[in-house]
């Protein structure tokens, strides 16, 4: 059975309604769509019947963002209003998952995911009135809500609800502890290695963000660690840690130890952040080629990244960081039960290391208790798992 009739059959589609395009990570994109990209997206949500009609007007990826009911039913002859609906429905998913860094929107998709799920999908329309955070707290009630109709956001609820997000961000501006009271507004700091990893970062990012919850993630221009960012990761509860293969090739001890993933990951060990580390396709290196002020990020229960099954390392993602996710102990002290990761601010996802090697589950003997008692000081603390099948480390 085949990747694409599961996903087929997961969706409710027939096999020859939906079409999954090779390339699935260029449909989060949507900006950057050409007219064939946007014809493989009528082919997936099931109105292939008017490919022509929006091949004949090219309609690409800017337009297709754009379009309203009145453009839909006259221009593009749906006349059908139940069908028309169905459409106009697909369209809102589309904007509330689009990635949006291609068109600098990534700002605007942030503050209206903090206003909620559904205010997502109004970021193009922002963006493409040039209608930027910076430049929204300049305006009066009125001129933004004549702006907010001009753009094509129709809901008077919507506007108002959009208005009063705006004044608080105004607010948090005009203190003297404006940046500090921003930064403290994020759920999760993300970061990955500056040659690789952005791709899956950003997928993670939109994801999270859909679940509502926040998100900041540096574009990685810069290979120092800023105070900015380094305010962020001591306020922020959670630390997420994408690591693609050599994911932490600059945290050796060839290396100077002072890249930005290097200090970042200091960071947030030093602030008791909860450390999640993605990894895709990684190795962890041996704890003796680490810099010792990094060593303990293998400790830390991770989510292995598999690429068909992302749905579910999202969820996994997501249970880490709400607390949700309980772990079934794979030790002979097995009466310990499940173990609730609900943690504060103050207590980590680390669990001690176990086994270099998968292969056996063995009762603890001289070596297995050498090692605990090798783990850092830091890391001893923490009163989750004896065990993590997901840990950077394992046992003998």
């Amino acid at each position: 059975m085949s990747r694409q009739f599961l996903l087929n059959r997961l969706l409710g589609m027939d096999q020859d309604q939906l079409v999954i395009p090779d390339d699935v990570e260029s449909l989060e994109k949507v900006p950057e769509w050409t007219v064939k990209d946007v014809v493989k997206w009528l082919k997936k949500v099931g109105f292939g019947e008017y490919i022509s009609v929006f091949e004949q007007c090219g309609v690409d990826g800017d337009i297709l963002l754009l379009l309203k009911d009145k453009d839909i039913k006259e221009d593009l002859e749906m006349k059908n209003g139940i069908l028309r609906k169905r459409f106009v429905r697909e369209l809102k998913n589309l904007r509330k998952s689009c990635d949006y860094s291609c068109c600098n929107g990534s700002d605007i998709a942030n503050f209206l995911s903090r206003i909620g799920s559904d205010f997502r999908e109004y970021t193009y329309n922002l963006v493409s009135k040039d209608m930027r955070l910076d430049f929204m707290k300049k305006l009066g009630d009125g001129d933004l809500q004549d702006m907010m109709k001009e753009a094509g956001i129709e809901s008077i609820v919507h506007q108002h609800k959009i208005i009063e997000a705006v004044k608080c961000v105004d607010e948090e501006f005009e203190s003297d502890d404006s940046s500090n009271s921003s930064e403290t507004s994020y759920d999760v700091y993300l970061t990955y290695p500056r040659s690789n990893g952005a791709e899956l970062a950003s997928l993670i990012k939109m994801q999270l963000e859909l679940r509502g919850i926040s998100v900041f993630s540096d574009s990685h221009e810069s290979i120092h660690l800023n105070k900015h960012n380094l305010r962020l990761i001591q306020d922020t509860k959670h630390f997420v840690l994408i690591l693609p293969p050599g994911g932490l090739d600059s945290c050796l001890l060839q290396n100077t130890g002072s890249e930005k993933l290097h200090l970042e990951i200091v960071a947030a060990l030093d602030s008791d952040a909860n450390i999640v580390p993605v990894t895709d396709n990684f190795q962890w290196p041996d704890q003796e080629e680490l810099h010792h002020d990094v060593r303990a990020v293998s400790y830390f229960n991770c989510v292995r990244w598999v690429h068909d099954y992302q749905d579910a390392c999202i969820a996994k993602l997501e249970r880490f960081l709400r607390g949700e996710n309980f772990l079934k102990v794979d030790s002979p002290f097995s009466t310990l039960g499940r173990i609730s990761l609900a943690r504060s601010r103050k207590s980590s996802g680390v669990s001690t290391p176990h086994a270099r090697s998968r292969r056996c589950s063995s009762p603890l003997n001289t070596s297995l208790l050498t090692n605990l008692l090798m783990v850092p000081r830091s890391v001893r603390k923490s009163s989750l798992s004896l065990v993590s099948n997901d840990s950077g480390l394992e046992y003998n």
